[in-house]
């Protein structure tokens, strides 16, 4: 009776690795290729990036300013200007409204009309690192950092703020299954993943990511109930979670200095840029891209040298492209910890399948 239990586990387990992987689509097997380079120049220095495939444009905020390109032609078409320095943007076409997160003396998140580009208004929050739209509830989240330590979570059509959220630790980025009523987000001082509950606006649970240490990116794999998360920490890894229990399943190495990554839920590809490092041992920067071969398994099928401190990388749900900020950077000067950026060399890799 046992050994019968046993096999019948295997034969379901077996059947559903062969379902799962019978599902993927042929681009998952073709390799990534640069395919153009994007000139941006202007201020080099940028964080969070976001790329709207529905509205066919990707948003890339350095300095002042918020660069708009066209991802059917690849060129520059506009900008979202501003005068307090910009690191983030959070998008919601269906509003056709833009989020811009700004910090300097005023922090907070500019509210921008994205059919004019003109900022209409600013609501204050304490400490505001990376931001997101969740369509499932029309809400923008910030994630506030330092001493804050919380999420602010604005209605996205009042522009009114709702509720504020303690979170006991440090957050990172964040990814969100709208039909569950649920978001997750890394905690990057607590190698861990908190779930939150999107209607209550309430934790639900704190889960451990081990291997995993100093947690950055964060995507989901919502048919299949997977997140996956970037990990810096002294082996670099990026690791698959069961969004149901918290359960880590599988890792895989990746490059020094990942933030931002992405997933293509069309052909179960991870995306992870690392800025390698400038310090002993120096490493540069790389592309790795992850397969989700199975519900528990990961698996390398492409890593690509890429160009010192690429950190973060968006994809195009439509091409398949993704998108890559670099800039140039003079020789490292003996006491710096990073060296300084040329100016006016800020541009975007793009690079697609074959």
């Amino acid at each position: 009776m046992i050994g019968e239990r046993l096999n019948m586990r295997f034969v379901i387990r077996f059947l559903a690795c062969v379902l799962f992987a019978g599902s993927l689509s042929p681009l998952a097997a073709q390799d990534y290729r640069l395919k153009t380079q994007i000139q941006i120049g202007g201020d080099g220095a940028w964080d969070f990036i976001e790329l709207d495939s529905d509205g066919r444009r990707f948003y890339l905020p350095h300095g002042n300013t918020v660069s708009i390109i066209d991802t059917d032609k690849n060129t520059v078409v506009g900008e979202i200007e501003d005068t307090v320095a910009l690191s983030g943007i959070a998008v919601a076409h269906e509003l056709g409204k833009a989020f811009t997160r700004h910090g300097g003396r005023d922090p907070g998140i500019g509210i921008v009309d994205l059919k004019t580009g003109h900022t209409s208004s600013r609501i204050g929050t304490p400490a505001p690192d990376y931001s997101m739209y969740e369509p499932g509830q029309k809400e923008v989240w910030v994630f506030n950092v330092r001493d804050a330590q919380s999420a602010t979570v604005i209605d996205a059509v009042s522009a009114k703020v709702i509720a504020t959220i303690s979170l006991g630790g440090t957050p990172e980025l964040a990814a969100a299954d709208p039909k569950a009523h649920r978001l997750y987000l890394n905690l990057i001082d607590r190698n861990a993943v908190v779930a939150i509950d999107t209607q209550a606006h309430k934790i639900l649970a704190t889960w451990p990511l081990a291997p995993c240490e100093t947690p950055t990116g964060m995507v989901i794999d919502v048919e299949h109930h997977r997140l996956f998360s970037s990990c810096r920490g002294k082996k670099p890894v990026a690791v698959m979670m069961d969004n149901t229990n918290g359960k880590v399943l599988a890792s895989v190495p990746i490059g020094q200095g990942a933030d931002e990554i992405a997933y293509d839920p069309a052909t179960r590809l991870i995306f992870v840029a690392s800025g390698g490092s400038f310090q002993n041992p120096v490493e540069s920067g790389s592309l790795t891209i992850i397969k989700e071969e199975t519900p528990d398994k990961l698996v390398v099928v492409q890593t690509l040298k890429t160009a010192d401190g690429v950190k973060a990388v968006v994809l195009d749900t439509k091409t398949h492209n993704i998108y890559l900020p670099v800039t140039k950077f003079e020789p490292l000067k003996e006491g710096e910890v990073r060296p300084k950026r040329i100016p006016g060399s800020l541009a975007v890799l793009v690079y697609g399948p074959k």
